[in-house]
């Protein structure tokens, strides 16, 4: 008996030894780690939603600035081209002198810059046209370095197609060149490929009525059928004209016609006739 309770005992010693042993070497299994030393965590970013939240949150201040700008230019480039319609020179060097002088170059992405620059110089150019034709040429020179922004960009106006003005009378005739002119200029602003040759085949199927237009013994009538004549020679040339240069000179060509003939008959359109059908620039 004796032999058999010392036996008992070194075998409860030995468990006891072997359960001790193994709590000292095995690792937790209730979440504790280790004693080894481990990497900082990485600091907690946003999720991909957020970011993007955060990003768009910062941009605005300058795109507010930028769309605040953009709207000045279309309303001082409409001004100018109305101006220019009616013969009135200086009204039109005024529009065109705000384009040349509001840089807010802080809020425009520098890969866009350069063709800010040169926009402002074609601007510059029209301030210092001497002839109608040369004011022509600059302002659709400037328009097209706005159409090469906006479509780097992929933002700038949209413009809608209001119904071409219909009648008979001399009044409705020129609602029609006006027609005209607002989707050539639209077209230039834009970037369109059809705007600008779809406006030039109505301006082309336009012919004057010397009776409507009460012409008829005027000293100027045959002056004022020479200009039409050449008016319909540029609407002939539009189809040949497909880069923004060669537009650009056309459509200035022919609003310096619109603007020499209403000088030579002693009237023209005081107000726009037709209102620009566009969205606020920047809506793209």
């Amino acid at each position: 008996m004796k032999r058999a309770s010392c036996v008992l005992v070194l075998c409860a010693l030995a468990v006891l030894g072997c359960s001790s042993q193994n709590k000292d070497t095995a690792p937790a299994q209730s979440g504790a780690q280790p004693n080894v030393a481990e990497p900082a965590a990485p600091a907690a970013q946003p999720p991909p939603a957020a970011a993007a939240t955060q990003a768009a949150t910062q941009a605005e201040p300058a795109r507010a600035v930028i769309d605040t700008l953009m709207r000045g230019h279309f309303r001082q480039a409409t001004e100018a081209r109305e101006a220019l319609i009616r013969g009135d020179m200086q009204g039109a060097k005024q529009a065109m002198q705000w384009l040349t002088e509001h840089q807010e170059t802080e809020a425009i992405p520098q890969g866009f810059l350069p063709m800010y620059s040169a926009m402002q110089a074609s601007a510059k150019k029209f301030g210092q046209a001497t002839t109608l034709r040369e004011a022509g040429v600059a302002l659709a020179a400037t328009l097209t370095k706005c159409a090469d922004c906006h479509r780097s960009a992929q933002r700038g106006p949209k413009f809608g197609l209001p119904p071409l003005p219909a009648g008979t009378d001399g009044k409705s005739h020129m609602r029609r060149h006006l027609w005209v002119a607002q989707r050539m200029w639209e077209g230039l602003v834009d970037g369109s490929e059809t705007t600008f040759p779809e406006a030039a085949k109505v301006l082309a199927a336009e012919h004057w009525n010397t009776d409507v237009l009460a012409l008829k013994g005027n000293t100027n009538e045959t002056v004022a059928q020479n200009l039409d004549k050449y008016i319909h020679e540029l609407s002939a040339e539009a189809p040949q004209a497909t880069t923004p240069d060669a537009r650009g000179e056309l459509y200035g060509h022919f609003l310096a016609t619109c603007a020499t003939c209403h000088r030579l008959l002693g009237r023209g359109p005081a107000t726009p006739a037709l209102q620009p059908a566009a969205t606020q620039p920047g809506a793209k």
